[in-house]
């Protein structure tokens, strides 16, 4: 039974990794830009020199002014 059990779940994981990752990762190849624009309140991930798992995530909470940069 615990067999059966593991082997279903090793068989939904493949699946899902080659079918799903692959059709999201076309989707947004097909639909997306390849802009992104951060809005206040927006939860984003700031690049460090680190391993990306350290990255520091943060809430962006100000806006820029064109004239300000």
């Amino acid at each position: 039974m615990a067999r059966r059990r593991e082997l279903l779940i090793q068989q939904f994981y493949r699946r899902w990794k080659t079918e799903y990752l692959t059709s999201l990762r076309e989707h947004h190849r097909m639909s997306g830009s390849k802009t992104q624009t951060i809005n206040t309140g927006d939860v984003v991930q700031i690049h460090d020199d680190g391993p990306r798992c350290r990255w520091p995530i943060v809430k962006y909470n100000l806006d820029f002014c064109d004239d300000f940069l």
